[in-house]
């Protein structure tokens, strides 16, 4: 009869149990005290049920399991009443089962045959032991999700867009997010998304692409502080923060879902190499519709929503700081200024403080204005306090310099208060992307097409070591446009692929992994 039945048959009180102690001081006294205590184990273990009342078993108890152990002893498990000698396969624990022997097998392995225990894989999938490698679309591999289901993860180079795979046609890049179009004219976004900037309905952060959704296909994407705008069939749509109104819903709530900009249509982009069309920035934004009028909304306490006003828009108005009949090609927005192209000039409106006009002078922009580049500029980026324009092939900075950001691999000027070619030698420059406080631009001159980065790399944002570094992108790809954030950067490639790099404490590269930042590109996640 097991230690078990034992308990239950004699039926042992909690007074029993003190009485049979002191047969075991009086075992102790006449030498035996050794024996005595083995004889009594059990009684031990009932005193401490006592409590609980007598049923038949010490499972009738629901003991602790280590009581139960204590009184199976080493290698037997306690099983209806019975103490069991059983054994497990690999990767297996003993149970009880049914009142027999039997097995569980251990975390991330599964039961497909009746005597072992599998490690899960995409052959090997969940409780049924599923083989995902059926319906996998084109360019994707199988994957047993983390749900234990069968799932797909698109190869490097693509995004995961409904069933399929697809290629990003456009990336953009925000303070601690990113989101990108693909070639279906689906937005995916990652990173940071505590004012509900990825879209998805939610304020949790995502280290990989989700989904945001929108009535219809879009064909721009622009990514802000804390908020994304995109445009859907010509109106504007966005999402996330909403502090200074910068949605452009005549409110000031923050929206984790796409809401429309009021008085928006034929909105389109604009403009050789996919020009900016919708700029946004800290806590603001702005449109360019299909006659080259120029809206912006937001923020406005340095004037860079430029209507003459330092009044704060909660719905677009129309951009008064340049001269009548103006045809803006694009737009772009930093923290607290704004700078836009047209007819090959580029002009600057909103604070100046360090220069970021490019107009010679620290002071409020002159009306009508200056422009910071006469002509020939074919885009125009915006950082946190200084811009670039691509100007004939070559590139232009101005503004806030502290990390070498306008003047390459020189920080001993604080600020440039007019455009300065950064000493980058003899690239032909066809793109250009500020973060807060970097810089880079795509050199076509390079084989494959190679970005070149310089300003602050605390987080690795310039993509290597070094104050002005080239870029070496993952191969085979070949640089087509950029894009940068806080501190991170990211590229499209010539294939629709995207490689990121920089600081990652958000998940802002998308490459699955969050906390962990990227010295050199690595590729956005296809889950």
């Amino acid at each position: 009869m097991s230690l078990l039945e034992t308990a239950g048959s004699h039926g042992y009180r909690t007074g029993q149990a003190r009485g049979d102690g002191l047969a075991v001081r009086g075992a102790r006294r006449q030498g035996k005290w050794w024996k005595g205590l083995d004889a009594v184990r059990p009684l031990f273990v009932l005193a401490a049920l006592g409590a609980l009342g007598c049923g038949s078993t010490l499972l009738d108890h629901n003991a602790d399991p280590a009581l139960l152990a204590l009184v199976c002893g080493p290698g037997r498990i306690a099983c209806d009443g019975q103490c069991l000698s059983c054994s497990a396969p690999a990767n297996a624990q003993a149970v009880c089962s049914s009142g027999a022997c039997g097995f569980s097998c251990d975390a991330d392995f599964n039961r497909c045959t009746a005597a072992a225990c599998t490690a899960e894989s995409p052959t090997s999938c969940g409780p049924t032991c599923a083989d995902c490698s059926t319906g996998v679309p084109p360019n994707a591999s199988p994957v047993c999700s983390a749900a234990h289901i069968c799932d797909f993860a698109c190869g490097p180079g693509f995004l995961r867009s409904g069933g399929h795979c697809q290629r990003a046609v456009a990336v953009s890049a925000g303070f601690l997010h990113t989101c990108a179009l693909t070639a279906d004219g689906n937005v995916k976004c990652w990173g940071a998304n505590d004012a509900g900037q990825l879209g998805n309905g939610t304020n949790a952060d995502s280290a990989i692409p989700v989904d945001v959704p929108l009535p219809a296909a879009v064909s721009a994407v622009a990514s802000g502080y804390e908020h994304t705008c995109a445009i859907v069939s010509g109106a504007v749509y966005c999402w996330g923060d909403n502090t200074f109104g910068e949605l452009g819903d005549g409110t000031t709530t923050n929206r984790a879902s796409p809401v429309p900009v009021g008085g928006l249509t034929q909105v389109v982009a604009l403009g050789a190499g996919g020009g900016i069309l919708v700029g946004t920035s800290f806590g603001h934004t702005c449109a360019v519709d299909s006659g080259g009028l120029l809206r912006c909304w937001g923020a406005n306490g340095s004037g860079q929503v430029g209507d003459g006003s330092t009044t704060t828009r909660l719905t677009p108005v129309l951009v008064t700081a340049l001269p009548g009949g103006t045809i803006v090609a694009s737009v772009a927005c930093g923290e607290r200024h704004t700078c836009a192209t047209a007819g090959g000039a580029v002009t600057c409106w909103g604070a100046n403080d360090s220069g970021q006009l490019g107009v010679g002078s620290t002071g409020p922009q002159t009306i009508p204005p200056t422009p910071a580049v006469p002509s020939g500029a074919a885009m125009v980026a915006t950082g946190q306090a200084h811009s670039c324009a691509v100007v004939g092939g070559s590139l232009q900075c101005w503004g806030l310099n502290t990390s070498g950001q306008v003047d390459a691999g020189n920080a001993a000027t604080g600020a440039f208060t007019s455009p300065l070619a950064p000493p980058l030698g003899g690239q032909a420059l066809t793109t250009v992307a500020t973060g807060r406080a970097h810089t880079c631009a795509v050199d076509a001159t390079a084989s494959p097409a190679t970005p070149v980065c310089f300003g602050a790399n605390e987080a690795s944002q310039l993509g290597g070591t070094g104050s002005l570094v080239n870029v070496a992108l993952l191969p085979p790809a070949t640089a087509v446009s950029m894009t940068a954030g806080e501190e991170h950067t990211c590229l499209l490639t010539g294939d629709g692929g995207i490689q990121c790099w920089g600081a990652n404490d958000r998940g802002q590269l998308g490459n699955g992994v969050s906390g962990v930042p990227s010295t050199s590109p690595t590729y956005v996640s296809g889950r």
